[in-house]
Order: structure tokens, then C-alpha cells, then sequence
């Protein structure tokens, strides 16, 4: 009997959970995005996606065929975003000397300054954001944080 009652508490809470999630987060991913789109809109004329392909090309993604794989859109689309990083002086292309049929993607300078920029004050906008939550807060976010990430494996 008391493994039925502690069942159906943790499925409460499982429920709880979700339905917090599907409440909060869409939301507060649409807040981060409306501020990164601002920044990047504003300071630089790329969108959003432009500037996310900026970020996995700096963590390491530097072919165009990887980045249409890992966001899951179609080689001329991500080709397409990145002529015009290439264009805006973000990006550049050099031939693979392995492969020549490969062209590996680096950020120049002024990328690398344009993502770390849009890091720092997205960074500084969430700080701002949560510093209204005390100390017992911040910590339970942590804890949930964590444990999302531990369900993601990462």
C-alpha cells in the first residue's frame, strides 16, 4: 500500500513538472531570444539563426553540411545564411586541402567579436533577469537545471 501512495505522489509530481515546464520555459526561451535578436539585429543586421550558426561554427563546426545536420535544415538553406556571413565579413570559407570538395568554415574577427559580444550581454541580460530571486530560489533552479541535464546526458 505504501509503495502505491509514494507511485502515485512521484506521478503528481512528474505531472507537476511537466506542466510547470511547458508553462515557463517556451516562454522564458522566447524572452532570451527576443533580447539575442535585438542585439544581433540591431548591432550587426544578421537574424537569430545567423547568429546561431556564428556560435556552432565558434564551438567547432566548421563545415556547412554538419551545421544543415545539426539544425536540422537543408544544405541551401545553411549555405544560403552563410554566403551572407561570408558577405557581412563574419565567416570565412577556405578549401579543405584533404578534400577540396569540403570548404571549412572559420569566424574572423570581427565573428568572433560579434559572439562574444551577444554572449556577455545575453549573459548580463539573465543576470538581471534572475536577480530577483533569493538565494533558496537561485539554488532550486540550479538543482532543476541539473537535473534537466542529467535527463539530456550532457
Amino acid at each position: 500500500m505504501e509503495d502505491k501512495i509514494h507511485h502515485e505522489s512521484r506521478d503528481l509530481l512528474l505531472n507537476e513538472a511537466v506542466e510547470v515546464y511547458w508553462q515557463i520555459m517556451p516562454r522564458f526561451w522566447h524572452r532570451v531570444r527576443a533580447h539575442i535578436r535585438e542585439e544581433v539585429e540591431s548591432r550587426y543586421e544578421i537574424s537569430v539563426e545567423q547568429y546561431h550558426i556564428l556560435r556552432h561554427i565558434a564551438q567547432g563546426v566548421h563545415q556547412v553540411s554538419e551545421l544543415a545536420q545539426l539544425k536540422q535544415i537543408s544544405l541551401s538553406a545553411v549555405s544560403q545564411a552563410v554566403d551572407m556571413l561570408v558577405v557581412k565579413e563574419l565567416v570565412t570559407r577556405t578549401v579543405n586541402p584533404i578534400d577540396r570538395r569540403i570548404q571549412n568554415l572559420e569566424l574572423t574577427e570581427k565573428g568572433h567579436d560579434l559572439v562574444n559580444w551577444v554572449n556577455q550581454g545575453t549573459q548580463k541580460w539573465m543576470h538581471e533577469t534572475l536577480k530577483t530571486l533569493d538565494k533558496e530560489e537561485l539554488q532550486a533552479l540550479i538543482t532543476g537545471i541539473r537535473a534537466l541535464q542529467k535527463v539530456i546526458g550532457k
